[in-house]
């Protein structure tokens, strides 16, 4: 995973400045919303899953609601997450690696940061393309299904992004997290 996300993410994406409405990382919220399943479904508090994975519990906060993004993590830290929620099933983990990348594809296109952006687009199309539909729908809809649907159950929700964010991503013609990433799944393409 080094050489795929949190190595996209190296040097490229910053947080927000200081005064900023918006949180650092508007689209970080996809792997967030996988570890928390995750951690509901192994009924593990945050404490629990930080002692099991190796970290302190505000790693595991921070990666959960954004504040520092699954991507964002140091490599170490972030294979000991995946490690952690792939313990449970090896293909929650594939899943976790997949929200991770769609995250940073989120905020590549939301921040206009068009390296980390393209690089996340590539590994996507190359690795995750079922999973990345699934999951990117899942962001702007609120409704999880696809083939995320069979690691994950969560009910249907608000849109796992920001009313603002997926504002913006309409803006910018929001086919591009559906269509654009070549992505297949269960719904439109």
């Amino acid at each position: 995973m080094q050489d795929h996300v949190t190595a996209l993410a190296a040097g490229t994406i910053t947080g927000g400045q200081a005064g900023d409405e918006r949180p650092g990382y508007p689209g970080a919220a996809i792997s967030g919303a996988v570890l928390r399943a995750a951690r509901g479904a192994a009924r593990e508090s945050r404490e629990v899953f930080a002692a099991r994975a190796g970290m302190s519990v505000e790693v595991v906060a921070g990666a959960e609601d954004g504040r520092c993004p699954a991507w964002a993590l140091p490599y170490e830290l972030y294979e000991a997450v995946e490690a952690a929620v792939g313990a449970a099933s090896p293909g929650l983990g594939e899943v976790f690696a997949a929200a991770a990348c769609c995250d940073l594809f989120v905020t590549g296109l939301l921040k206009g940061d068009a390296e980390a952006e393209d690089g996340a687009l590539a590994t996507l199309q190359a690795e995750y393309r079922d999973l990345a539909w699934s999951l990117l729908s899942w962001a702007v809809t609120g409704v999880l299904d696809g083939t995320a649907s069979e690691y994950l159950t969560v009910p249907s929700s608000a849109p796992l992004l920001p009313l603002e964010a997926v504002s913006e991503l309409a803006q910018l013609g929001v086919s591009v997290l559906i269509d654009g990433c070549g992505c297949t799944g269960s719904g439109p393409r």
